[in-house]
């Protein structure tokens, strides 16, 4: 039996929320600094693409496993969702974000979450500029990987998706960690910096992910993706004689 529609948003709302909520609360929790616990940026970075990965193959089948408003943007443009269920995705991910963290805070002591513990900053090295560069050029590749999976002449490949996905998101944190805490995420770095009242150069994970999903969406829908087209079946002379 068919879902009623607004089951089925509310569904998919609740995928999205739960699919953000877990990434934030064990990729946060793999960044404390305990003392039994190996820190650094490999450790940190298989921590979060290794939670991405297990949401991935629980929720996919559900919404799509998209857990970041940068996807949800590219999969406008490349038509697999309409404006109202983006709205509703993005919001079930800031809020999954923002649980995650909370939830964080009640299983973690105080003194392994210091200052604005797991919020994302650019690295003092480089301009807030330089970091929104950096992060919109990762997310275009984030979103061109997941654009490839979309692609009906893909499908076939669709089966190791998480593992495909989460080894090219460690990719990426490992090449950008240490310049932009590679969030490539808007909802991923709200519920920290909300948490924390820590707004410092937030504004670089919002318009570097959103151009960098846009871009990287519109590079696939418009350079590299091709309409299916419809198959003809040749119809067998013994049908043709049936039928007349």
């Amino acid at each position: 039996m068919a879902k009623p529609k607004v089951i089925e948003m509310l569904t998919k709302f609740l995928a999205e929320m739960c699919g953000v909520m877990t990434v934030v609360f064990f990729g946060c929790m793999g960044c404390t600094d305990h003392p039994n616990q190996p820190t650094g940026l490999i450790y940190h970075g298989f921590t979060f693409a290794m939670a991405i990965m297990f949401v991935v193959h629980i929720f996919d089948c559900v919404s799509g496993a998209h857990f970041n408003p940068a996807i949800t943007i590219s999969a406008i443009i490349n038509k697999k969702l309409n404006t109202t269920m983006a709205a509703i995705y993005m919001a079930g991910q800031l809020l999954g974000g923002f649980i995650g963290y909370g939830l964080l805070k009640l299983a973690i002591p105080k003194s392994y979450m210091p200052g604005s513990f797991c919020v994302t900053k650019v690295n003092a090295d480089l301009t807030l500029l330089q970091g929104t560069f950096i992060e919109m050029f990762a997310t275009a590749a984030l979103i061109v990987i997941v654009c490839g999976f979309w692609d009906h002449r893909n499908k076939q490949g669709n089966a190791s998706l998480p593992l495909k996905l989460g080894f090219g998101i460690l990719s990426l944190a490992l090449a950008t960690g240490h310049w932009t805490g590679c969030s490539l995420n808007p909802a991923r770095s709200f519920g920290p910096a909300l948490w924390n009242q820590d707004f410092e150069g937030h504004w670089v994970y919002w318009i570097g992910p959103m151009a960098g999903g846009a871009i990287g969406g519109s590079i696939y829908r418009f350079v590299f993706y091709k309409e299916p087209t419809e198959e003809r079946r040749e119809i067998p002379l013994e049908e043709l004689t049936a039928l007349k």
